[in-house]
């Protein structure tokens, strides 16, 4: 690639198209924030399935007491 410009120069072109700057208040959140976040959408997540699980068995466990007592 040699358009007239030191090498230096092209790659600091390229690089900046490559990696443009950002503003401060557009940096994304610190990795840590992310895991965090991650760690509390999965614990969500676990309580959720963990309430409908024991909705589900206490359901069951409703119908089949009424199914005995009414056969």
């Amino acid at each position: 690639m040699n358009n007239g410009c030191p090498p230096a120069i092209t790659h600091q072109l390229v690089s900046a198209r490559a990696l443009p700057q950002t503003e401060p208040d557009e940096q994304p959140p610190p990795i840590e924030t992310a895991h965090a976040q991650r760690r509390q959408e999965a614990e969500a997540t676990r309580l959720a399935a963990l309430r409908r699980a024991r909705r589900e068995r206490a359901g069951r466990t409703l119908d089949s007491a009424v199914l005995g007592k009414t056969a």
